[in-house]
């Protein structure tokens, strides 16, 4: 999205209601960013302001020229005018206070807040410089840092991790719980794929 051009407008209204201290400041939407939501709009044309302050912004103060009040999921038109009113210092986000289960130095583990959408990611701390010699195959509970839930190499036993987390590791309830399976039973290649092919299946008919 390109960046917007802030606008001198003499002829806009003061919507009632506005405070009488309140800093008015106009945008013009750019052809280019015609169709976006107004909550969208703002959090590119405002430096470093996230989504969701910018939809607080946009209900609290965005509006029409003729004072209007606009919604953040309005879809703008190419040219239009964005009336900001909004007071002369804005209140910074919301502090939110995250649930921790567990943490150390390497690792901090939240339970899950209210309200939020879980999603599948598996982020890697460039930090953390790969493990050369002595790696452990249950990684970060292993006290190796640079594997498994940072990344995950080939060699990772994530079910043992998995197993072993649930059991209570990280609270002190070492089990040593896994699946009996601690290593492939072919070697890794050097090159891409890296892995041998997958086995034949079980015979359907075996008498």
């Amino acid at each position: 999205m390109n960046a917007p051009r802030w606008l001198i407008d003499p002829t806009v209204i003061r919507p009632n209601g506005v405070p009488d201290n309140a800093i008015v400041r106009v945008l013009r939407v750019p052809p280019e960013d015609a169709g976006i939501r107004l909550d969208v709009f703002l959090s590119g044309a405002l430096r470093n302001t996230s989504r969701t302050r910018a939809k607080r912004i946009a209900e609290n103060g965005a509006f029409c020229p003729e004072g209007k009040r606009r919604k953040p999921s309005e879809r703008l038109q190419a040219e239009a005018r964005v009336v900001l009113w909004r007071p002369p210092v804005d209140d910074a986000d919301p502090e939110i206070e995250l649930p921790v289960v567990y943490s150390d130095d390497h690792l901090l583990v939240l339970n899950k807040p209210p309200h939020v959408v879980p999603s599948e990611e598996l982020r890697l701390n460039m930090s953390i410089a790969p493990c050369t010699s002595g790696c452990s195959t249950l990684g970060v509970i292993g006290g190796d840092n640079a594997g498994f839930p940072n990344g995950r190499r080939l060699s990772d036993d994530v079910l043992d991790i998995s197993l072993q987390a649930v059991e209570g590791v990280l609270v002190g309830q070492d089990t040593g719980l896994g699946d009996a399976v601690d290593a492939n039973d072919e070697s890794f290649d050097h090159s891409f794929p890296y892995v041998d092919d997958p086995h034949d299946g079980s015979d359907t008919s075996p008498h």
